[in-house]
């Protein structure tokens, strides 16, 4: 499957139900989509807003070839966690070093 045949389910808008499922956006996106929900039927001013499902964030991964890296970054985790910020760190680069996927953008 294509990243550009598929790219409209990589965003949910927080109007859409698939946006409060946590299988599709998150457990914490999907209760911000509905709070923004409930907020806004109560008249509440709260800025709209979108998500990129999970699909997406492993669409990203698999492209980029990062689930190896990933897993041999938080393998040198410390017993204790110790060195929590510096795996993160080392993960975070990795993603940020990585390009989007051909036609996720179209």
């Amino acid at each position: 499957m294509s990243a550009s045949s598929n790219n409209k389910s990589y965003i949910c808008w927080f109007d859409e139900p698939a946006a409060t499922e946590p299988a599709v956006t998150g457990t914490k996106t999907a209760s911000l989509a509905k709070l923004t929900r409930l907020l806004k039927e109560a008249e509440v001013k709260v800025p709209w807003g979108f998500a990129i499902s999970a699909e997406a964030y492993w669409h990203f991964l698999q492209s980029n070839e990062l689930q190896a890296p990933i897993q041999k970054k938080l393998d040198k985790l410390g017993p204790d966690a110790e060195n929590l910020e510096q795996v993160a760190a080392d993960i975070q680069e990795l993603i940020l070093e990585s390009d989007l996927p051909r036609g996720a953008l179209e």
